[in-house]
């Protein structure tokens, strides 16, 4: 029995096709790597941060794989415009104060591993409003004080959120604007502003998240304000027409008391139109999974339905989907009905950082079939792709017993984190510098090439 979820063979050649966005740069193919969430980079728990996010060798090494991938267009992972609102801990940073020598250089080398191989590469900047994890920062900026709820997550938790005053937002704006500039200073052809899954840009655009009053709440127009003048200050701030400036943004946020609606978030598609060179689709946030909410899709895209609304009122900007695509077949077809003009892949390429060129050149059919419970395919991501930048085997999650064996060491380590033996935390909070990527370092840190001990001591 084949270990992939199809052996059809298709025609591949719209995959195979070049894009041309608006601005006029050329991506090699259709195919596009979403930003995930990576966090190999240095981190500190210091009171001062500025230690954090300076990308470490293997963070380089994991994007030389991508970059030889055939990657059309790679959307370098979640890279916080400030060091104390992290996605989470160990995320790249880049930002006001965040510039000396070191850092920048660091980032030039990962652009150039991105780059090597063909791929146009841009950077998603990111701030992460009210899904900051405690540790980080216990009082993050949001646009109202509503916290977090019914997360759960081994070893994290959230603070309370305090309400960003407009000299608060027209500070962040100012953060998002500079980190573009410096991503065009370290190479990346572009950047893409995170707008999706909850984080402080999508936070501002639902109603259940935003309940301000003044002229960042309120109608949909206000909520979509920050996003707006925050494209609008890239623009300013890198005056360079062939610099790509992309947004990723939710088709919904699944919520039935009142998060973005569909409807909404197409407006403002219509409104970024005009502004941006490529709008890709997501959906969801912590609180509301796109992956639990989501109805069983026969075409696989998540989204796919949705794109195809939006594509009918876009005139200008490229639209990509990521989220389930997981067959040619179905990727080929969304290309040729129109359905999208990109195909966003984000967790295959954790375990087959190659996947694209082996589809391309008629290697494969699809990705390899996950044997593992979707509700541990976050953390099998992480280790995946940390196994990958160490120059490792990534775990093979289509063998059932070694898909097995990665749910009961997930579920072993989950059920440990926070408790202390002899007085010493057993999984301290510099552990979840890399969360779940290093939850399998602990018994099978030769299988990866590093041990937890050793990655701790990187930070």
């Amino acid at each position: 029995m084949s270990n992939r979820y199809s052996d059809e063979k298709v025609d591949v050649s719209k995959l195979a096709e070049k894009v041309t966005l608006p601005n006029g740069v050329v991506i090699p193919n259709r195919f596009l790597k979403s930003p995930m969430t990576e966090r190999l980079s240095t981190y500190n728990d210091d009171p001062n941060p500025k230690l954090r996010g300076i990308p470490t060798q293997a963070l380089i090494d994991l994007y030389k794989e991508w970059g030889q991938g055939q990657i059309g267009l790679i959307i370098a992972g979640n890279t916080p415009v400030a060091g104390d609102h992290l996605e989470a801990p160990a995320n790249p940073v880049l930002g006001i104060g965040y510039e000396e020598p070191e850092r920048l250089e660091q980032f030039r080398k990962l652009v150039s591993a991105a780059k090597a191989g063909g791929s146009v590469a841009i950077c998603q900047i990111t701030h992460s409003g009210r899904q900051c994890y405690k540790q980080v920062n216990p009082n993050p900026i949001a646009p109202s004080a509503v916290p977090v709820e019914g997360v759960q997550m081994p070893g994290v938790s959230f603070g309370m959120p305090k309400e960003a005053t407009k000299e608060d937002i027209k500070n962040i704006v100012k953060q998002f604007a500079y980190s573009a500039k410096l991503c065009k200073e370290v190479g990346y052809d572009g950047v893409q502003a995170h707008s999706a899954h909850g984080y402080l840009i999508s936070s501002f655009l639902g109603k259940h998240t935003n309940r301000r009053t003044d002229e960042y709440g309120g109608s949909l127009e206000n909520r979509a304000r920050i996003l707006l003048e925050i494209i609008d200050a890239i623009r300013a701030e890198v005056n360079d027409p062939k610099f790509i400036v992309s947004v990723k943004l939710n088709s919904q946020d699944f919520r039935e008391d009142s998060g973005l609606t569909s409807e909404e978030s197409q407006q403002i598609c219509q409104w970024l139109d005009e502004r941006v060179d490529l709008i890709e689709l997501s959906g969801g946030s912590y609180e509301r999974s796109a992956f639990m909410n989501s109805a069983p899709n026969p075409r696989e895209a998540y989204f796919i339905q949705y794109s195809e609304n939006v594509r009918k009122v876009i005139k200008h900007a490229v639209i990509a989907v990521t989220g389930g695509f997981r067959s040619s077949k179905a990727m080929a077809e969304a290309v040729e009905t129109g359905a999208t003009q990109m195909v966003g892949l984000a967790r295959p390429l954790c375990g087959e950082p190659r996947l694209c060129k082996d589809i391309l050149e008629g290697k494969v059919s699809s990705a390899r079939k996950s044997l593992v419970n979707p509700m541990f395919s976050l953390a099998l991501a992480g280790s995946q792709l940390t196994a990958v930048g160490y120059h490792a085997e990534p775990w093979d999650d289509s063998n059932e017993e070694k898909a097995k064996k990665f749910e009961e060491i997930f579920t072993e380590y989950a059920s440990y984190y926070g408790k202390s033996v002899d007085g010493k935390p057993v999984r301290p909070d510099k552990a979840g510098i890399a969360g779940f990527m290093k939850v399998v370092l602990d018994k099978h840190g030769q299988h990866y090439g590093i041990s937890q001990n050793e990655l701790i001591a990187q930070a």
